[in-house]
């Protein structure tokens, strides 16, 4: 079925991310949303009163220790008495953030969305241990069921690791070590073209390097994590209609397809543990959508949430890229998705390089997409001669990655 709906398609006309990392410059989460936002509007090309409807991407309050955080990034960046929405889903807020406002716009309400995801994480800090790193973690346990896991020892880490050990004893013993660092070094590596990422101006990392680097929760090396981040992003979406009327059809990517699947909080409630049956579910019905039946050849790059580089080996599965773990892996060896590689991979840097400010992941993940299929990336950007003008993003997130979206993009 279609993506398509009373004013035609919907699609993103502009993007902008503040900077993403630590706090370096003691910076609220309104600055940050306000820098998103200016440079999405630059981008677009429009102005603040063409904006009908915001949606925002807030995960977490207790890292601000601010509820309904969304009030006042509004009230910042002027846009009061607008509709407005905020919606949270683990890992997958930016996605799902994302899918709510291409709902507002399929359904007619408006024709042009603000998508809008923040995030802090610095001000969680207990000032009596001295610690931050530690209580920003014991935030995100609290997303566990506080009845029966959390109390456990719930971790983010931990919780990956469960699915991710299940899956390794059921393929193998793949990925191995090896095969996720060649993951993470290409993530870490893309980001260090992206000025706003949280990994640029550091050095390349090499596989042995990530395979020297220490254990975090087996099988995850220090060296295969994400980067605990904050900042903002921002997309501008546009209908098909406004886009014609506007005369800025022709720089508009095409959102054609949306899917998303939650399942069980409890990994242990579901019928096999060794795989993200969520994200399978969640992409089958995108690419539906996009009318997309051979994801190797049809689609010419790919972003994945990637909180480990371990999960983005399984996703490559999960999402149809490849059918068996034998492909796979000799498909991470040969080159094939890293960023000269038929399918480049995750050239934002993903979560290893860009970082994970979780409110505003996916959005930056989707705007990169979109300045790569536009040709604005920069000093990240390919060369897509000779590959399809399509591309596809899977977030996920929430305990056990019970939350799923994926996302196809169309130029």
């Amino acid at each position: 079925m279609a993506l398509e709906g009373m004013r035609g398609k919907v699609g993103i006309l502009g993007f902008g991310m503040s900077k993403f990392g630590p706090n370096l410059s003691r910076q609220d989460y309104t600055h940050y949303a306000a820098t998103a936002y200016v440079k999405a509007l630059k981008c677009a090309g429009i102005s603040p009163d063409d904006i009908e409807n915001v949606v925002y991407g807030h995960y977490n309050p207790l890292f601000r220790g601010q509820i309904m955080g969304d009030i006042y990034v509004n009230e910042a960046i002027g846009m009061e008495l607008r509709p407005t929405l905020r919606v949270a889903a683990g890992g997958a807020t930016g996605a799902a953030a994302i899918d709510a406002g291409v709902t507002y716009a399929l359904s007619g309400r408006a024709d042009i969305v603000l998508v809008l995801g923040f995030e802090k994480c610095s001000d969680t800090h207990n000032f009596e241990s001295g610690e931050g790193i530690s209580e920003a973690l014991k935030a995100i346990s609290f997303s566990a069921d506080t009845v029966w896991e959390e109390s456990l020892g719930f971790t983010a880490a931990s919780s990956y690791a469960h699915t991710v050990n299940a899956f390794v004893a059921e393929h193998e013993g793949h990925p191995n070590d090896e095969e996720a660092s060649i993951i993470a070094v290409n993530h870490h590596n893309n980001a260090l073209y992206i000025p706003e990422a949280h990994c640029y101006g550091q050095k390349e990392v090499t596989v042995e390097k990530v395979m020297a680097s220490p254990m975090i929760s087996s099988p995850f090396r220090r060296g295969h994590n994400c980067q605990i981040s904050e900042g903002a992003a921002a997309l501008i979406l546009i209908t098909e209609r406004k886009a014609r009327e506007l005369g800025v059809a022709d720089r508009v990517v095409w959102i054609t397809g949306i899917g998303c699947a939650t399942d069980t909080g409890m990994v242990g409630l579901r019928p096999t543990i060794a795989e993200y049956m969520s994200g399978s579910v969640a992409m089958r019905r995108a690419y539906a959508a996009a009318g997309i039946t051979n994801p190797q050849k049809e689609l010419g790059a790919v972003e994945i949430h990637d909180p480990f580089a371990h999960v983005v080996y399984m996703a490559i599965m999960e999402i149809g890229i490849c059918r068996t773990w034998q492909e796979t892996s000799r498909l991470i060896r040969d080159g094939f998705f890293a960023r000269d590689g038929r399918l480049p991979m995750n050239l934002s840097g993903g979560l290893i390089g860009m970082g994970h400010p979780v409110g505003a992941t996916n959005i930056a993940q989707a705007g990169w997409l979109f300045l790569q299929l536009t040709g604005q990336a920069g000093a990240s950007q390919v060369d897509f001669s000779g590959k399809p003008r399509a591309a596809a993003l899977k977030g996920m997130g929430g305990p056990g990655d019970c939350y799923c979206y994926g996302i196809v993009l169309q130029r």
